[in-house]
Formats: C-alpha cells, sequence, structure tokens
C-alpha cells in the first residue's frame, strides 16, 4: 500500500503549497497560503447608451468589448472602467461583454439599448398579453394600457388628443375607438439620453405594410401584407390585385429630406440602398390617410 492514504504525510510532506494539506486549511501566517482564485467577474452600468459618455464599472480588470461595431465609438478596451458612446445616427441593441485575461469562460455580459428612443410594452386593443412596443402597432380598439421599461419620468402626450389616465410617469392607458388611430408621444427630456419617441396604435385592417429586412444593406422589400401573419413569416398579400393595395413608399434621412420613393406594384415595392450611408431612415408607406411610420437601419 506504500504511503497511500497517510494523511500526516500530506499535511506536511512535499510537493506543493497546492498539493500540502497544510497549506489549505491553516490560519497561520507564517505558512504559504494557496494563491486566491480569480474574482468572478460582474459589470455594473446604464441600460441606454445615446452621444453622452456611457461608463461601465467591473469589480476586476477585464478585456472589453461592444458589438455589433456599427453600434458604438469605442469597441474595446482593457481595465476596470469602459467607456463608450453610441454612434451617429445608430439605434438598436447591443452588448457590452468583460473576459478575464487569458480565461476561457469568464465572462459576463450585459445587454444595452442604443440611441435614444425608449422601450416597453402594451396590452390591450385586441392584445390579451404584453407586446413589446415598435414604431408601429395594429390594434383593433378598445382599453390599451402601455409601458416603458427605462427608470425615468416621461412625460405623455397624444396626436389627435385623447383623454390620458396619467401624463406622467412609466406608463399610461387610453380608450381608442375602434377604426381610430392615435400617436402617443413619449418624451424624457431630464434623462441621461433625453429619451423622446412616438408610439403610432393604428386600425387593424385587411393590410398593413411590412418592410424587410431591416437592417438593410441592398434591397428594402416593403409589402401591402396579412396584419394577422406571424411576424417571423414572409409577408403574404392579402389581395395583390386589388386597387387597395396600390401605395408609395418613402425613405428619409435625419434632416427630413426624401433619399428614395418607389410606388408600388401589385402590393409591393423595392427600394435600393446600397448608395446610401449607414445610419438611421424614416420609412413612410401607405396611400391617402393610411399613413405608417417606420425607422429602417441601413449597415452595409
Amino acid at each position: 500500500m506504500g504511503d497511500y492514504g497517510r494523511f500526516d504525510l500530506s499535511w506536511t510532506g512535499g510537493g506543493t503549497p497546492q498539493s500540502r494539506l497544510s497549506d489549505w486549511l491553516t490560519n497561520d501566517p507564517s505558512v504559504t497560503q494557496v494563491p486566491t482564485l480569480p474574482v468572478i467577474p460582474s459589470i455594473s452600468g446604464p441600460d441606454q447608451v445615446c452621444s453622452q459618455t456611457a461608463y461601465f464599472q467591473a469589480n476586476t480588470s477585464l478585456v472589453w468589448s461592444a458589438s455589433p461595431a456599427s453600434l458604438f465609438t469605442t469597441t474595446a478596451g482593457y481595465g476596470s472602467v469602459f467607456t463608450t458612446t453610441g454612434a451617429a445616427g445608430q439605434a438598436g441593441v447591443g452588448v457590452i461583454t468583460g473576459k478575464l485575461p487569458g480565461a476561457c469562460e469568464a465572462n459576463v455580459t450585459k445587454t444595452v439599448r442604443v440611441g435614444t428612443e425608449p422601450s416597453g410594452y402594451f396590452y390591450g386593443g385586441g392584445v390579451s398579453s404584453g407586446q413589446n412596443l415598435q414604431t408601429v402597432q395594429f390594434v383593433t380598439g378598445g382599453q390599451i394600457s402601455m409601458f416603458l421599461n427605462e427608470s425615468a419620468n416621461f412625460t405623455f402626450s397624444s396626436s389627435p388628443a385623447i383623454q390620458l389616465s396619467s401624463y406622467s410617469g412609466r406608463s399610461t392607458s387610453f380608450y381608442l375607438p375602434a377604426g381610430q388611430g392615435v400617436q402617443i408621444n413619449v418624451s424624457a427630456p431630464g434623462s441621461p439620453c433625453a429619451l423622446a419617441t412616438g408610439f403610432v396604435f393604428a386600425p387593424r385592417s385587411v393590410y398593413y405594410y411590412r418592410a424587410a429586412p431591416n437592417p438593410v444593406s441592398d434591397e428594402l422589400l416593403v409589402t401591402a401584407a396579412d396584419p394577422d401573419q406571424p411576424a417571423g413569416t414572409p409577408a403574404r398579400l392579402t389581395n395583390p390585385a386589388a386597387d387597395s393595395a396600390a401605395f408609395e413608399t418613402t425613405l428619409y434621412d435625419n434632416y427630413g429630406r426624401p433619399v428614395k420613393t418607389q410606388r408600388s406594384e401589385r402590393g409591393q415595392a423595392m427600394l435600393d440602398v446600397r448608395d446610401l450611408p449607414n445610419g438611421l431612415y424614416h420609412l413612410r408607406t401607405g396611400h391617402g390617410k393610411d399613413i405608417v411610420t417606420e425607422h429602417i437601419r441601413v449597415a452595409h
């Protein structure tokens, strides 16, 4: 059996501090202790990144990265603090990652929104459970409640003016008659990113307009589509031969200048954006009074 299982030998025997029990278990300061195991990294920082410098703090020095690179002005760094800002004209969801130097798995991440648009969810108007707020929501009317995620004191207004349950805070509700639409404007000028946007609640009709892909790098397809169709499936025309499917779609830059315009053929319109610089654009689609607006990001 030899020395196998001899506690007295393993307590003070040869080897290294990692293999001697006395180095693991003793409180004697004269005894060399096993080096402290690496700290488990953690990071803290804002949930929204915009043109102001955003600071992310870690409990140890990390190798930092921010992705996707198109959303941030600084995408890499090292240390216990990482700073970056949102790229001009960009908006979306990004990830801040911190990694222990030389580590394989010791990563920690934080998801952030980039830009000045708040996020949230709503229910009502034919939506029974919480649904993320988009630029445009299609509803059937009735009582609608909306909630914002960011910790800020928002101001609410509507266009056209309707009665709101609250005009400040992080939530409000309202009654929308069937067939009527409204834009709820929200702003928090005192927040670090001066959050502001408008959410449109449009009446659900026989069709609506779907633009894909978004972000887009070459061609943007705008389609008059079935509003009951799941968002992740290809657009399905309600009646491509009908005159009511005819519409015009126009892409505007951040200065409000039209940069692309196309009339539909059989319920579809294609915009070629290959010659446009990267950035956030505004797409207006429809005909007559039925106009909807959507944010489109061009990223080559």
